[in-house]
């Protein structure tokens, strides 16, 4: 088996920084969320639909990781 270099601190920072993000952006889509929610129209409805279809996705590969 290979052996695999441990990262170096440019590469932890770029990691950390982009898990923050992730929540960030997962945060703001939560409230988006609750906005439409408040929203009757079909067009909010489908687009309600289509963002917990991509959530229920990337849930997926988190979980795969």
């Amino acid at each position: 088996m290979a052996s695999v270099e441990k990262p170096d601190h440019q590469a932890k920072l770029r990691v950390r920084d982009v898990w923050e993000l992730s929540y960030d952006i997962e945060e703001n889509i939560d409230k988006f969320m609750v906005q439409i929610d408040h929203e009757s129209s079909p067009k909010a409805q489908v687009f309600k639909i289509l963002i917990e279809r991509c959530k229920t996705l990337t849930s997926d590969i988190k979980i795969r990781r």
